[in-house]
């Protein structure tokens, strides 16, 4: 690993109720043999390409059919290099996908009459009237709570995204939310999970009108050691930061964390930078969502993915919109009755169950079973539940 100009920030492990089998520095040293085998040829700290001194490393994997370039972030280097190892494999897994001699069928033939109510959060907004009639390729999930076989289009699990794709011209938005690894199954299905969840949140709040002056809340009530600690590395980097509760899902809180620096100068970012979690309690998505706001900075001053393209990078940015949010951030956030939390563990289950309450069912489809490492890919995909509220 290349090292960044600044030293490493050790802080405190993240105490979560979920329990990983490893721990970040001994996941990291059974994962780096590996990495070759995968096309994965550096990872990079580049930590102190900012100067607010949290963790933030890049993997590099030149001949990805997504994303060259990856990030991750942690409270440790080795959490953030295994953040970002983990990125760049789930996207190597779900490349392989389009590899495995798929069945190609209809939406209609597969679903029925409901095809529309299973996807239609799926669709693109100008997709082909006649898409349910159009053949395309299927994978074979599994209904996380029943284990049911479940037909998914596999235009929503593939990540190769290369204009050669057999996707390319799908009915389907295509996003990598739902991919998740770990060293357990559970693992990697927990992470894809509350990724969903996470997603399902924050599109709801972005429908919502007014939603940072309606959402933002005072976070020094919440905090833990860990956050706490992010909020000195920004306040002593001169760096403003505003949460934001996203509409609970089922009682699990959803964090929207905005970082902007505190006085404008020919080298501050001209934008906030946005971070978002999904966790069981309060303290640990607030924690989660500030080290991926951080992570989103570096990403956009270290200006090697491929994603972020010169709208990141504007000539004349809007200075009065830029000022009036750092002078919204400089103000104390009004009083707000306490946040949602469900500091109990949840299994996969449990989040498959939030899901169905909100009117999908969550299909878990295996990507990459890997017992030597251990490593396991997942990626979860929602479907429609016929008849329910909200679809």
């Amino acid at each position: 690993m290349s090292e960044g100009d600044a030293p490493e920030q050790e802080l405190q492990h993240r105490k979560s109720n979920f329990q990983r089998l490893f721990s970040a520095d001994t996941f990291l040293e059974r994962l780096t043999p590996h990495l070759q085998s995968f096309g994965i040829t550096r990872l990079a700290d580049v930590t102190g390409l900012d100067r607010v001194g949290v963790p933030v490393v890049q993997t590099i994997r030149p001949l990805a059919r997504s994303n060259i370039v990856s990030q991750g972030k942690g409270l440790t280097l080795a959490e953030a290099a295994v953040s970002s190892a983990m990125e760049s494999l789930e996207t190597f897994a779900g490349e392989q996908v389009d590899k495995n001699g798929n069945r190609n069928a209809t939406p209609g033939e597969t679903y029925g009459p409901a095809a529309a109510e299973i996807l239609c959060r799926h669709l693109l907004p100008d997709a082909d009237d006649k898409w349910q009639e159009t053949g395309m390729p299927f994978v074979n999930g599994a209904d996380v709570l029943s284990g049911a076989p479940v037909p998914v289009p596999a235009a929503l699990v593939s990540t190769d995204y290369t204009p050669a794709s057999p996707h390319a011209d799908t009915p389907f938005q295509r996003t990598t939310t739902g991919l998740g690894g770990g060293a357990t199954p559970d693992e990697a299905l927990l992470h894809g999970l509350f990724e969903t969840l996470e997603r399902f949140s924050t599109a709801k709040a972005t429908q919502t009108h007014g939603f940072f002056e309606k959402t933002r809340f005072d976070p020094d009530q919440f905090m833990d050691s860990n956050s706490r600690r992010l909020a000195g590395n920004l306040k002593d980097a001169g760096i403003l930061f505003a949460a934001h509760e996203c509409p609970a899902v089922q009682g699990l809180p959803v964090i929207w964390a905005r970082l902007l620096d505190a006085s404008a100068s020919p080298t501050s970012l001209p934008f906030c930078a946005d971070g978002f979690a999904c966790r069981e309690t309060v303290a640990d998505a607030l924690t989660a969502a500030l080290l991926e706001a951080v992570q989103t900075r570096v990403s956009v001053i270290a200006g090697g993915r491929e994603d972020i393209t010169w709208q990141y990078y504007p000539r004349r940015p809007d200075e009065d919109l830029i000022a009036f949010e750092r002078a919204q951030m400089h103000r104390k956030p009004a009083g707000r009755p306490p946040l949602s939390g469900a500091p109990l563990s949840k299994t996969p289950s449990d989040l498959a169950r939030m899901l169905k309450e909100e009117g999908q069912q969550a299909v878990a489809v295996p990507l990459m079973t890997n017992s030597e490492i251990p490593l396991f890919i997942t990626r979860v995909v929602t479907l429609g539940i016929p008849n329910a509220e909200g679809n």
